[in-house]
């Protein structure tokens, strides 16, 4: 091991990795921003008089559907992983330099906990309140389609990883127009979050 200061717990050596302090922020913001995203959500169902707290309700069914529906996610992530390409390549760095500050901070379930986060925040407003409300003005397919752009551009780290966020807000925005309900898109968001954390987290090369 590299010698450390015993004084200083918010620093580390190279050797040991980013400063402690670096994934307290990101964990911290994290969290904070998936909320300030929820409560956006809900403030605005309240408004226009909205459902979204009563689309969720909790089924066996529903667990048995999410698990099912987020091994393709998982399968694409692995292929994509495979690709050696310059835009590939981009997105792994990104991902992988916000992880590595997260787990030295968090571990695992800092990740779950996040993950859980993006899975709630995120679908209560692109699924249950942006689709929802545009689906009341358009046809439920124009609808999928703005709101899955929209979730893409808000993902926007690369021009890649925005149109992959795209593709996947369709995915989830057609679970939920097909069970007509959140519960089965915040599961799949949520596992699939979690299961891409472990897997750059896990797969992070090790500091020279």
């Amino acid at each position: 091991m590299g010698v450390t200061e015993p004084d200083s717990p918010e620093t580390t050596s190279a050797e040991n990795g980013p400063p402690v302090s670096e994934g307290r922020q990101l964990f911290m913001g994290g969290l904070l921003f998936e909320a300030m995203l929820a409560l956006a959500a809900i403030a605005w169902a309240a408004w226009r008089g909205l459902s979204l707290l009563r689309d969720i309700g909790w089924s066996v069914d529903a667990l048995g559907m999410s698990i099912l529906a987020t091994l393709p996610l998982i399968a694409a992530l692995l292929l994509m992983v495979r690709v050696e390409a310059p835009w590939m390549q981009e997105i792994e760095e990104h991902v992988r330099s916000f992880l590595a500050p997260l787990l030295r901070y968090g571990g695992l379930p800092g990740m779950a906990l996040l993950a859980i986060a993006a899975g709630v925040g995120e679908e209560l407003l692109f699924r249950g309140v942006l689709q929802a409300e545009l689906a009341m003005l358009w046809e439920p397919w124009s609808a999928l389609v703005v709101a899955s752009i929209v979730f893409g551009l808000c993902h926007w780290i690369t021009p890649a990883y925005a149109i992959i966020a795209t593709i996947m807000g369709a995915y989830l925005g057609g679970l939920y127009w097909y069970t007509g309900g959140l519960l089965v898109p915040v599961l799949v968001h949520t596992l699939y979050d979690f299961v891409a954390f472990v897997y750059f987290a896990k797969t992070q090369p090790s500091a020279q």
